[in-house]
């Protein structure tokens, strides 16, 4: 899985650019031929249609995207934190598969703890995303995960989320070989890594 590209906001504009230009060369095309209408109709609505495709296009594609620098921490943090939860999970597989991990998003609304599996050379690894802008992931979400891990059989758990453990998970949980905590300043690294794969 390849990662998903994070277009800037110069790229952004030009495209807004082309379907402005797209409307100007039709509405002035039909004011020129508007005796031929029967004729260039099609013409004109064919642009039409094509400025409008290419707006919805860019709205919903580019609606929850922000800039991001890769070389600026505070702008991966905000990228990470700024995206659907659903597409942080999609986010946190396409790090894993850059660094080397074949992976699947699980993710659902009955996804029994697993948002998405991960494999590397023959291990398999449980991952839970928790994409927080405020508060703490707390011990029950590191105690479901570990139950996950042992009913699966995986080799390791990773608990990741954009903010921090509350201290009763890292009191329980840090030392564990099994669980690993990936709080921002952990997940930052690994995304970082992943970017120079």
């Amino acid at each position: 899985m390849s990662r998903r590209r994070h277009y800037n906001r110069n790229e952004i504009n030009y495209i807004n650019l082309l379907v402005i230009f797209l409307f100007i060369v039709a509405a002035s095309f039909f004011i020129k031929y508007k005796e031929k209408v029967e004729y260039y109709g099609l013409f004109f609505l064919l642009l039409v249609l094509i400025a409008i495709t290419i707006y919805l296009f860019t709205r919903k594609r580019f609606k929850n995207n922000v800039d991001v620098d890769y070389n600026d921490d505070t702008h991966i943090i905000g990228m990470l934190r700024g995206i659907k939860p659903e597409d942080f999970e999609k986010e946190i597989a396409a790090m894993f598969s850059r660094l080397g991990y074949e992976t699947k998003t699980v993710g659902h609304s009955h996804d029994g703890g697993v948002d998405v599996e991960a494999k590397k050379d023959g291990d398999t690894y449980i991952i839970q995303c928790k994409r927080y802008t405020t508060g703490s992931v707390g011990v029950k979400e590191a105690r479901e995960l570990q139950g996950v891990v042992a009913a699966q059989y995986a080799n390791k758990g990773f608990l990741i989320t954009t903010n921090n453990f509350s201290p009763e998970v890292l009191k329980e949980f840090n030392n564990n070989p099994r669980i690993e905590l990936v709080d921002i300043l952990s997940l930052l690294k690994y995304y970082k890594a992943s970017l120079k794969k």
